[in-house]
């Protein structure tokens, strides 16, 4: 197994900084073949092949396959996946791939305890013990920051090869065999971080194997998965290594980027860079329009409600200040006093799934009645399902179809209206939510490049920051 085939996640950065300038150093070019062979062996899970060309510079790791290739760039803490084929490229922060990691860990351990205690209960034959200290998931999962099975882990050589097995039972976790030669010193720390990147293997065998100076010869590993008896075995065998002057790779030439990998949403974030930001003005003058006609013809205060409830979803708070009097109170204490059903159902939250249909049929009450943004009270009624059913670790299939509504409402509300920046918020947060984390990234970066001091992204940047602290081995 591989880890990056998971990770394709967007950064802050902007694309002319994709490339710093490094001082001159000398780079290492390697051909490997990756061959990845599945037990139990079915027609369905064929060995893979992939014959890999990575270069190692001081700041940078280029990893090439076929059309594809991946450019670790640690002097902008970016990963810029290349389709050479179409001439696209994507770019992703290095920091979501220890932040993945570590969810992924945890969520698959939940779920591989509570799969052992049904298999047991059932009579099955279950694992002995499932704990925190689990090794299978710490060779695939596991940073520098958990290392609570190393105690698990026995090393021994034998024929100038090193081993690493399961004390309890001498299962082969990787062996690997050192190439002739000395990594130079400005290229050692890249070998880490390639380590990190590119191989699934537990940290305490990543730091013995970068100790010795040299890059692998030939590596094995075993990924397995003891509760459903399978193991996907990875050889990395090197074929040449060799010394070049180059110092950093090069941009090509007429590469377009890419800003989703979903064509649909790809659509969206490109309309929403063309398209205008709110032309306030014309926006007061028509709501204050909608007040006056409401106070002959109350249904109009609902209609200026909603009007100004889409405000705030384009903009900061600090820019929403300075519409404060001059049109979002006027705009929201009609509907306070005239219809508080639909202020209550669009201001407040259901605190739990028993008050959710009550929220949902108060707004549904009001479609038809608020001009053309009955998009809006889908977007509304989306928040509602999101906060209440979102947060659960096994929603049952009705909850799953809402979930899913849910989202279609927030797409629909884009295609009206590409400009509503709290919901690139909003989607790259249930993403998140559901260890997603390339999707989340991709919309909160999004997010930035429409509202670069947008309040939420103070707190994606502390989780960025708290990586680089926790995760070193990746930066």
């Amino acid at each position: 197994m591989t880890r990056w085939t998971v990770f394709f996640f967007l950064t802050f950065l902007l694309t002319a900084a994709v490339f710093a300038p490094a001082a001159q150093a000398e780079s290492l070019v390697m051909n490997i073949k990756r061959t990845v062979t599945f037990t139990p062996a079915d027609e369905s899970t064929p060995p893979v092949v992939v014959d890999e060309t990575v270069t190692f510079y001081p700041e940078f790791i280029s990893v090439r396959a076929g059309n594809t290739e991946r450019i670790y760039n640690f002097a902008a803490k970016t990963l810029v996946v290349f389709d050479h084929l179409d001439k696209t490229y994507m770019i992703h922060p290095l920091h979501a791939v220890p932040i993945f990691y570590e969810r992924e860990r945890t969520r698959r351990l939940a779920m591989k305890i509570k799969l052992n205690e049904a298999t047991r209960a059932a009579g099955g034959d279950a694992v002995d013990k499932v704990t925190l200290e689990d090794l299978d998931l710490d060779m695939a999962f596991s940073t520098k920051a958990n290392t609570r099975t190393e105690y698990m882990i026995e090393k021994h050589l034998e024929a100038g090869r090193t081993f690493f097995t399961q004390k309890k039972d001498t299962y082969e976790l990787a062996s690997y065999r050192a190439h002739t030669g000395t990594l130079s010193q400005g290229l050692k720390k890249t070998y880490t971080r390639y380590l990190a990147h590119e191989v699934a293997v537990h940290p305490v065998i990543e730091e013995d194997m970068a100790k010795v100076g040299q890059v692998f010869s030939r590596l094995e590993y075993n990924n397995r998965d003891t509760l459903r008896k399978t193991n996907a075995k990875t050889v990395m065998a090197l074929s040449s290594a060799t010394i070049k002057p180059d110092d950093m790779p090069t941009m090509p030439q007429g590469y377009k980027i890419k800003r989703s990998n979903d064509p649909q949403m790809n659509t969206l974030m490109e309309r929403s860079l063309n398209t205008p930001a709110p032309d306030m003005p014309a926006l007061i003058a028509h709501i204050n329009s909608l007040l006056d006609e409401a106070i002959n013809n109350k249904p109009k205060y609902a209609e200026a409600f909603i009007y100004t409830s889409e405000i705030p979803l384009m903009m900061t708070g600090a820019e929403l200040q300075k519409y404060n009097e001059s049109i979002i109170a006027p705009g929201f204490l009609g509907a306070e006093t005239f219809h508080k059903t639909l202020f209550a159902a669009v201001t407040r939250s259901p605190n739990n799934a028993e008050d959710l249909p009550k929220f949902l049929e108060a707004l549904d009450g009001y479609k038809g009645q608020v001009g053309d943004k009955d998009y809006l009270i889908d977007y509304f009624k989306a928040q509602h399902i999101r906060k209440v059913l979102g947060v659960k670790l096994d929603p049952n299939a009705e909850e799953q179809a809402q979930l899913k509504q849910a989202h279609g409402y927030i797409i629909a509300a884009l295609e009206k209206n590409p400009r509503l920046i709290n919901a690139y918020f909003d989607l790259g947060g249930s993403e998140f939510q559901d260890n997603k984390i390339m999707d989340a990234f991709i919309l909160w970066d999004h997010a930035a490049r429409l509202s670069p001091t947008h309040e939420t992204l103070y707190g994606i940047r502390k989780l960025q920051e708290e990586a680089e602290k926790k995760f070193p081995e990746f930066f």
